[in-house]
């Protein structure tokens, strides 16, 4: 399971680079839907989804993030970005409920500032600093668990 999630966590990194590179520069992530890559949108977010709905403070935002994908955004353009922005909410909140990492909850309220240049690139610096945090959590884990094995 471990290297699953590290699977999924370095998926959730790279997707929105494999996106731009073949498709350039839009307006939001959700605007690549609409593209070859949509399968690779869809797999993304749902396993994504599907391991932070273990975690007990991310099953909201782990359900905004499904929601989302079921109800694309050209599609259902309002429901989708509501959702979108209660996912991102969602996951600011679960970030300030763990005192101790409480550094990645900073640096992704700043990723607000990168409004002013592109929507895209804060949302993806968003899913970074959400990366990062759950592979940091991750390696913690999964190194006491190794070492409780000795």
């Amino acid at each position: 399971m471990f290297v699953l999630k590290i699977l999924v966590i370095c998926l959730a990194i790279i997707h929105p680079l494999i996106f731009m590179y073949f498709y350039g520069t839009r307006i939001t992530l959700s605007s690549y839907w609409d593209t070859l890559f949509q399968p690779l949108f869809i797999i993304s977010n749902a396993s994504t989804s599907y391991f932070l709905f273990s975690l007990k403070y991310w099953r909201l935002p782990s359900l905004f993030l499904l929601l989302l994908t079921a109800f694309p955004v050209y599609t259902f353009p309002l429901t989708h970005n509501i959702l979108a922005g209660l996912f991102f909410v969602g996951a600011g909140a679960a970030l300030f409920n763990r005192p101790t990492f409480r550094n990645y909850a900073l640096l992704y309220i700043s990723v607000l500032l990168l409004g002013f240049i592109s929507w895209l690139w804060v949302e993806i610096v968003a899913i970074w600093v959400l990366c990062l945090y759950h592979l940091n959590i991750l390696l913690l884990v999964e190194g006491k668990t190794r070492k409780s094995w000795l």
